[in-house]
């Protein structure tokens, strides 16, 4: 059986991180968790030795520990790449779905269509948009972002985004004639998402740091 060392698996660890600066302290802080585990299995009996591939062993692979300690402290201009490609897709989840309804009477003058199934067409497509992006945006705030408090961000930085997309829509859309505009409804019901969307981001957040959580304690 190949003995297993501390300082190769701490090695082989460390090469996986770009970070200069988040070599050091994981480098530190995997030292001590291993030298205090080390610690508890000779004090069970263990030899040095016997201790040493006990506490490594339960580590797991070095490498795919190093790739996901890399993705949590990547460097902090990924990451916040990363945090603004998260909060634009937040942005888009919200305008998306007003944009369209408040187009619901030019989609119907355009294409000839009834307006209630336009509106019911609509709404299908709302849903579906809602559903797959929720939980794409849980995927990749789990993948991307990890366990880091400073995801929380997201739910003031979709705000920027979230005037720019509205901004260009206004510039680059032809204006609505007055057969098309859909009245006071479309902006109480903008307004009310708009209030409750933080509430929304939020909610993603909490249980993607959660579920990342208990990945972490379960290894």
């Amino acid at each position: 059986m190949i003995s297993i060392n501390k300082d190769t698996f701490l090695t082989e660890v460390i090469k996986q991180i770009k970070s200069k600066k988040a070599k050091s302290a994981v480098k530190a802080e995997l030292e001590y968790h291993l030298d205090n585990s080390k610690t508890n299995w000779i004090e069970k009996g263990f030899s040095e030795q016997e201790a040493e591939e006990k506490t490594v062993g339960q580590m797991g692979n070095s490498i795919k520990l190093g790739i996901e300690l890399n993705q949590l402290h990547s460097p902090w201009y990924i990451y916040l790449l990363k945090l603004n490609a998260v909060s634009f897709l937040y942005a888009i989840i919200i305008w998306f779905p007003i944009a369209l309804m408040a187009h619901v009477y030019k989609v119907s003058r355009i294409t000839g269509l009834n307006i209630s199934t336009v509106n019911t067409s609509v709404n299908i497509i709302i849903l579906v948009v809602l559903i797959v992006g929720t939980l794409f945006l849980f995927f990749i705030t789990k993948r991307w972002l990890k366990r880091r408090k400073s995801n929380f961000w997201t739910i003031i930085l979709w705000i920027p985004y979230w005037i720019l997309l509205v901004t260009l829509s206004t510039i680059f859309s032809s204006p609505l004639i007055n057969a098309d505009d859909p009245g006071i409804g479309i902006g109480i019901i903008a307004f009310g998402a708009m209030i409750v969307f933080p509430v929304y981001i939020l909610l993603i957040n909490l249980v993607s740091y959660a579920s990342n959580n208990k990945a972490q304690i379960n290894k």
